[in-house]
């Protein structure tokens, strides 16, 4: 069992996986958005944000724990941002619109009614489909409904039957699907796929957090070169973002399969190079920006700000992801961090921690 409350290796990794999305998408915005060239796997960013909360989400949440709490904790951690960052789309498109700059808005943007369902977390959670003001939005609804389905299904079963349940969910998948993640506007298993792909993500990090917390320390301990699969299991991932271009093949499922053991990186002795790596100073500043970073680089994009005043390609792409950065921790640090502690200390008064129960055959 982990002696650590928190799991800052994973913390590290989203933030890499965060800023993975970020070179994906400041290289498409110089190159047309062909998704042909360097970090043309984004998805697979997505896929293990996916494992890696269904994972976290299993450690914080006991049993006992109350559903209404749960389901109002996790909104107001995803749905703020979120609301944020497509009033900063609309905004940033506003602007342009009248300056003539960045890119040019479809008059869609301004609809108060499309407004309103990009605020509502049902695209990819229900079969409707409509434009995204922010396109990265879509995985935040997708996430929120599927881990409703931790405390009302998975810490219920056991873990066992939990991952067998994951893997079967996944062939389903693979059998109905040509690729892992479907492109937006599928209209698969009734345009339900993306859900049903981060149930089956979330139902698997979830086993694995409890296959672990049993076994951690005889698979950490005894298991040879731990180090040198760890390492080799996380070349894998990275060499699958890089390359493997979404929506072409089932390819994404070997790379998924890939990321599993990774999740045990916090267990390792302290001694591990990967857990250090993972733990550094930089690697956890990603970590800790990593949510405001997957979301407030789109309306950073639209400005143009990678292509403007610059022919050199790369130097567009650093000038769009060190923007992005700063303003990414800026609000982290002034606004993301303080907002949450507020509202969850809202939610704590409106719904206290129950008193553990005491059996009756045991003394006071």
């Amino acid at each position: 069992m982990m002696k650590d409350t928190r799991f800052y290796a994973l913390d590290g990794l989203r933030g890499i996986f965060a800023l993975t999305v970020l070179l994906n998408h400041a290289i498409q915005s110089v190159t047309g958005w062909k998704n042909d060239g360097p970090f043309s796997g984004p998805h697979l960013s997505v896929a293990y944000f996916f494992i890696i909360s269904g994972f976290v989400l299993t450690h914080s949440h006991g049993k006992n724990d109350g559903f209404v709490k749960y389901l109002l904790t996790r909104f107001a951690r995803l749905w703020p941002l979120t609301f944020i960052s497509v009033v900063a789309m609309v905004l940033t498109y506003a602007i342009l619109n009248f300056s003539g700059d960045g890119y040019v808005p479809g008059d869609y943007v301004f609809n108060a009614n499309l407004i309103i369902k990009n605020i509502l977390f049902i695209h990819g959670a229900t079969p409707f489909k409509f434009h995204l003001i922010n396109p990265p939005t879509w995985t935040i609804g997708i996430e929120f409904w599927a881990s409703l389905f931790i405390p009302l299904v998975f810490v219920r079963m056991d873990a066992i039957l939990r991952l067998c349940s994951s893997i079967a969910l996944f062939i389903l998948l693979f059998y109905v699907s040509k690729t892992g993640m479907e492109k937006l506007d599928s209209l698969l298993l009734f345009g339900m796929h993306n859900l049903l792909f981060a149930i089956a993500s979330m139902m698997l990090g979830s086993s694995i957090y409890s296959v672990l917390e049993r076994k951690s320390d005889k698979i950490s301990n005894n298991s040879k070169h731990i180090e040198v699969f760890m390492w080799t299991s996380f070349a894998t991932c990275m060499i699958g973002i890089y390359a493997q271009t979404s929506f072409v093949n089932r390819l994404d499922f070997f790379f998924i399969i890939s990321f599993a053991p990774i999740l045990m990186v916090d267990y390792l002795s302290e001694n591990s190079f990967i857990k250090k790596f993972t733990r550094c100073e930089i690697v956890q500043f990603f970590g800790y920006i990593s949510f405001p970073l997957y979301l407030l680089h789109f309306p950073i994009l639209i400005t143009g700000i990678a292509y403007r005043g610059s022919d050199n390609v790369w130097l567009g792409v650093l000038m769009m992801c060190s923007v992005s950065i700063v303003v990414a921790y800026l609000y982290t640090a002034f606004v993301d961090v303080r907002m949450y502690r507020y509202l969850k200390g809202c939610i704590n008064a409106l719904l206290p921690d129950k008193p553990p129960t005491v059996e009756k055959n045991k003394e006071a």
